[in-house]
């Protein structure tokens, strides 16, 4: 028995997210040759470098000759993607890419502020050259609720997929493992072309079975158009919910060619071409489950010097009652115990060599948290995290300065919105007052802290966005950075989704004019006396912030934004310093 994961492109690459790792740790307790690729990272890698963008004029040049009634049919126009192609930025990308990501990957060039701002700016250019792209030449499959497999089928062969070479070379490379399955694990919809495009090359030369899931499947296999045309096109299977049980047993049924019918939470078609969805369970009991392997990972790619792990306590989020939010979707709470926590945070640690980590929980409750944080300074394994939580009355000044003590280094706050009255429509349990309070507490215990903010919820009216956006400039003391986004879709699993035709109604903002406010929120934690205005690094990527806050003192960042700021200032020493470096680096 042999299973292929897969986790797909395309987010940013700076550390392994948990899915896969997981899923690869149950395979192999069950005795299945697995093996897992990270086909994010190795993506990324090939754009982000100087042969992808040297090369880049010429797949615009591809997309002029592209059929216009292909495009119209795509929702797409030449203008539209040719509006994304400055030859200036590119060659400037061209020329720079592979010493930004030097810097990036090197210990000691990286926690240099001045050459880590440099590389994350040509990073995040290139980034969002790439994005653009994909973004734009997805077109009308960009909703979930609109992908079709014929607009699917007509858009993954065309030169303008950007994923097509790489996947049929990729496709390649699975066929060549002759494994019985393929797993793709999905969590966002930037993820689902690529997933096709895999998928079909994958078919096109083998009889190999594909099981797509992942968040994003689960979230949305009920709303997704012609879901009995994808599976037969493109997935000879959907798992949803909790893969560790179902996938191997799926792996164990199409080995030994038996019937699917006892597979959880599993769709798929039978014999007489009906879809079918079996035996649905979201419990998983964490317990049992054995640690995550990144056995397979290459480290060496990730955009960071260090190794950081994601690894959860719990699936899903204690509170589970936001209105808007889908994240519980079914599942039951099942907390590994604090002890079963810090075995495999100490496991982890040890075999992957690293005390970097990224806590995945939706939110870890104070009470855990202070058994969490006293077993961690009694075993003395100096680690450094990151984690997320809610405004709970519980986080007092006591409890903060301990978990400081056992490791935290940036907390993030989901406040959500800045107005009490939205806060009890919403049934986020906290009130702004009790927000406050915790930031100041948290701020007098060194941990940072970034706040999450949500625009335009259905009957919040301006004058209350107004409210989330002067929370920020009245907290901006005790708040690190903010993390802002807008309302934009009814989530399937929460409670708003049920009513969505008539609270849609109730959306008094348009994108406009969140967009502005965002922007306002963003521009009060800018560096305010240099000509760029820019964020500093470390502010504004987390897992770059975990590495830089775990390396200098309060002070010694203080010195750092003081050196940032002159250099920024003075762009003729800043240009001279970053050229000094590059030369050094060519030598």
């Amino acid at each position: 028995m042999k299973y292929v994961l897969v986790f797909p492109p395309l987010v940013m690459g700076f550390a392994p997210i948990i899915g896969v790792p997981q899923l690869q740790c149950a395979l192999k307790s069950n005795d299945v040759d697995t093996i897992a690729f990270d086909c994010n990272i190795d993506f990324l890698d090939y754009v982000l470098s100087k042969n992808y963008f040297d090369n880049l004029l010429k797949y615009a040049d591809k997309i002029k000759k592209t059929d216009k009634n292909v495009l119209s049919n795509l929702n797409l126009s030449i203008e539209l993607i040719e509006k994304n192609y400055s030859p200036k930025d590119i060659e400037e990308i061209s020329q720079k890419i592979e010493f930004a990501k030097k810097i990036l990957k090197d210990k000691k060039l990286f926690y240099n502020p001045i050459l880590c701002d440099w590389a994350m700016k040509i990073i995040k250019k290139a980034g969002n050259i790439i994005f653009r792209i994909l973004a734009e030449s997805e077109g009308a499959i960009y909703a979930i609720k609109d992908i079709s497999v014929d607009s699917i089928l007509n858009f993954i062969t065309l030169d303008i997929n950007i994923y097509r070479d790489y996947a049929k070379k990729f496709a390649d490379v699975i066929i060549k493992e002759n494994p019985d399955c393929v797993g793709l694990s999905i969590n966002s919809i930037y993820q689902i072309i690529f997933s096709f495009t895999l998928a079909y090359y994958i078919k096109q030369k083998s009889n190999i079975h594909i099981n797509f899931g992942g968040m994003f499947v689960t979230e949305n296999y009920k709303i997704m158009k012609e879901i009995d045309k994808i599976i037969g096109t493109f997935a000879d299977s959907i798992s949803i919910g909790d893969s560790e049980k179902s996938i191997c047993e799926l792996i164990k049924a199409v080995s030994s060619h038996s019937s699917l019918e006892s597979v959880h939470n599993l769709i798929y078609k039978t014999e007489n071409n009906e879809i079918k969805i079996n035996n649905f369970d979201f419990f998983v009991a964490e317990q049992k489950q054995p640690f995550p392997s990144f056995d397979g990972y290459k480290f060496e790619q990730y955009f960071l010097p260090e190794i950081i792990l994601p690894i959860y306590a719990s699936k899903s989020c204690y509170w589970g009652k936001c209105e808007f939010c889908n994240c519980k979707l079914g599942k039951k709470i099942d907390f590994k115990s604090p002890e079963r926590f810090v075995d495999e945070i100490e496991y982890l640690s040890k075999k992957y060599k690293t005390k970097f980590f990224y806590f995945w929980d939706n939110s870890i409750h104070p009470k855990y948290f202070s058994k969490l944080a006293d077993l961690l300074i009694q075993r003395k394994l100096n680690i450094k995290y990151m984690a997320f939580a809610r405004f709970e009355k519980e986080f007092t000044q006591s409890l903060l300065e301990k978990l400081y003590k056992s490791g935290l280094v940036k907390i993030n706050w989901g406040l959500d919105s800045g107005c009490d009255r939205v806060l009890k429509y919403i049934n986020k349990g906290s009130t702004v007052k009790q927000s406050e309070e915790i930031l100041k507490l948290a701020n007098k215990a060194k941990v940072r802290s970034w706040v999450h903010v949500i625009l335009g919820f259905p009957t919040e009216t301006k004058f209350e966005v107004e409210q989330s956006v002067n929370f920020f400039k009245k907290n901006k003391k005790y708040i690190t950075y903010p993390q802002v986004s807008t309302f934009m879709a009814f989530l399937f699993g929460a409670k708003m989704f049920d009513n969505k035709e008539e609270l849609s109604k109730q959306i008094y903002t348009t994108m406009e004019e969140r967009i502005i406010l965002e922007k306002r929120i963003y521009d009060n934690f800018r560096i305010s006396k240099t000509q760029s205005k820019r964020t500093i690094p470390w502010y504004e990527w987390g897992q770059v912030a975990l590495l830089y806050y775990s390396r200098y003192s309060h002070i010694q960042l203080k010195t750092l934004e003081f050196i940032l700021n002159f250099m920024l200032a003075n762009k003729t020493i800043h240009n001279l310093y970053i050229k000094n470096s590059f030369r050094k680096y060519v030598k």
